[in-house]
């Protein structure tokens, strides 16, 4: 029986093509949302919504978005992210220890972390803030899921 000669380079055209392969089905998954089911949250997609515009100026032809209770938020109604209204202070973590302090202006996206009753816990990096939700578009964008999803706010 005789091997394979090394310098064929079947195996490596072989390999070439499982990891063409393996590529195509991942890119699948990830057009199709499935992908991330998989990933750790911070990898995963995230869709950023503009927030809604302030209630005097809103279009009059649609149905009008009803007040909400943060605190009675169904989660899957929870921003990914929001903007902040005003420059905050968060803290510099370097290797799990507090290093400084950096501010994060008015406009900025921070990640949602938890959502309470007046509250809402943002992460920044590696630095989770604890901020009232009015310094924040959490309403407007969480009214925006609930409208866009037809689902009434409980």
């Amino acid at each position: 029986m005789k091997l394979r000669d090394p310098q064929s380079g079947r195996g490596f055209f072989l390999d070439f093509v499982i990891v063409l392969l393996v590529g195509a089905l991942a890119y699948l998954l990830y057009i199709r949302g499935r992908l991330d089911a998989y990933l750790p949250e911070a990898y995963a997609s995230t869709t950023i919504l503009a927030p809604a515009e302030p209630a005097g100026e809103a279009d009059s032809g649609g149905p009008a978005l009803q007040p909400i209770e943060l605190g009675k938020l169904d989660r899957r109604f929870w921003p990914k992210q929001v903007s902040l209204r005003r420059s905050l202070e968060f803290p510099i973590v370097f290797e799990g220890k507090p290093s400084g302090f950096m501010t994060a202006p008015k406009g900025m996206l921070v990640s949602v972390v938890e959502v309470r009753a007046k509250e809402v816990v943002v992460q920044n990096g590696e630095a989770t803030k604890t901020v009232a939700a009015g310094d924040t578009d959490i309403l407007e964008r969480a009214q925006a899921l609930i409208h866009l999803n037809g689902a009434p706010p409980r």
